[in-house]
Order: structure tokens, then C-alpha cells, then sequence
């Protein structure tokens, strides 16, 4: 006589061992990550063809070359002009959102290439020990954006410089940098098309000690501001 005990056994043991063979294979969230930017930036698969789910056994090492990596975690996360095939531009916008837990040891975000186009994401302002962040002549289509009120005030963000982005336009965000990045000392905007004065809501950047705002269209007394800033 058939037992169905015996049914429901054998599933349970396929369903677990299913379970198993996933968690096996299941990346980081920095790996993660670096394919989801892959996905974006490189949508022929040419620039960064090493950085693939079934190349993962250490990940670190054979898609970065571990440049930028202690252990399994990205502590640097570079994106030059041409990355590791010196033929082929990385090209596209950034991704609006990123896998939960990626990039949560960066503490260095640097972007250096013509391709990078599209607006610039929250998730690069808000990421927990990111100290500082550099964009140097990219093709960034954007504003900077405005941090949400719930954001964490304990962010390690403390230098920001943007170079050659002519793209990157609107005024300064206002209280939210103040409130959500409390660390910034050093911020260079230049070379950009940035509009407005300078929002009230940075006084209260108390640890500021310099504003580059050079080669933008702002209004009111910027210099008066980087002079006192660079002094404090």
C-alpha cells in the first residue's frame, strides 16, 4: 500500500536540498552590486566580461584584480574611463537603487569616465562609511539630489568633488545635505552649471572648512562664502 508519508519525505528532502544549492550559490551583495552596475554601464559585456554570476568562486580577485577589496568586501569602488579593456567605454546612466547590503564597507567612490551619463542616485550620498566621492568629467545629465528625511545622521561622508561635469545642473540642495551628511569639510562643485545662491541651510554645515564653486552660474555671495568657509 502506498504510504504518502513517504511522498511528502521526498519532497521535503528536494526542497531542502534546492535551498542549500541556493544559498551556495548566491553572491554577495557586492557582487551583486558590481553586476548590477555591469548591467548598466556595460550593456555589450565587452568592458568588464569577467564580472559574470558563474565567475564567482572569488569574485574579488578575478573581476577587480582585488583593487579596491579586503577579503570578500569592497572597501574602493572605482570606475575609470575604460575600466579593464582599454578599447571599450563604459557608457550609461547609474542604477536608481542598488541590492540591500552592497557596497556597505566602501569607504571611496570614484567615477572618471565621459560615458557616465543620467542623473545621480541617493544611494551614493547614503551608503554608511563612504568617506569620500569624486565624479571627474562624466556626462551626467542631473541635479544633485536631495537626501530624505529619514536618513541616517551618522553618515562618515566628509569630502565631495565634482570636476568637469558640465551637465550636473539646478541649485544646492538645502537643509537635507545639512542635516543627513553632519561630516563634510571639504566640497568642490566646479566646472558645472550649477544656478541659485548659496541655500542658507549650509550654515549649518559646522564642519565645513572649504566650498570650491568655481565656473558655475550661481548668484548671490558665493565667493563671500567660500572665503569664509575655507577660513572657519
Amino acid at each position: 500500500m502506498h504510504n504518502p508519508w513517504v511522498a511528502v519525505l521526498l519532497f521535503v528532502a528536494v526542497c531542502v536540498q534546492l535551498l542549500i544549492a541556493g544559498a551556495a550559490n548566491k553572491l554577495p551583495p557586492d557582487a551583486e552590486g558590481l553586476l548590477l552596475l555591469a548591467r548598466s554601464l556595460d550593456t555589450s559585456g565587452a568592458a568588464v566580461a569577467q564580472w559574470q554570476s558563474t565567475n564567482n568562486s572569488n569574485w574579488c580577485k578575478d573581476w577587480l584584480g582585488e583593487r579596491g577589496c579586503n577579503g570578500t568586501q569592497l572597501q574602493q569602488l572605482s570606475l575609470d574611463g575604460y575600466m579593464f579593456n582599454g578599447r571599450i567605454l563604459l557608457q550609461g546612466a547609474l542604477p536608481a537603487t542598488i541590492p540591500q547590503g552592497a557596497f556597505s564597507q566602501v569607504q571611496y567612490i570614484t567615477i572618471d569616465s565621459t560615458g557616465i551619463s543620467g542623473a545621480l542616485p541617493q544611494w551614493l550620498f547614503m551608503l554608511p562609511l563612504v568617506n569620500t566621492i569624486e565624479f571627474i568629467g562624466t556626462s551626467l545629465l542631473s541635479t544633485l539630489p536631495e537626501l530624505p528625511r529619514n536618513c541616517s545622521t551618522n553618515s562618515a561622508l566628509r569630502s565631495i568633488l565634482f570636476v568637469d561635469n558640465p551637465g550636473i545642473t539646478g541649485s544646492l540642495p538645502s537643509s537635507s545635505w545639512a542635516r543627513c551628511l553632519p561630516q563634510l569639510t571639504y566640497v568642490e562643485i566646479s566646472n558645472s552649471s550649477l544656478t541659485g545662491p548659496l541655500p542658507s541651510g549650509w550654515s549649518q554645515l559646522h564642519g565645513l572648512i572649504k566650498i570650491g564653486l568655481s565656473s558655475n552660474m550661481m548668484t548671490g555671495q558665493v565667493s563671500d562664502a567660500e572665503q569664509q568657509a575655507s577660513h572657519e
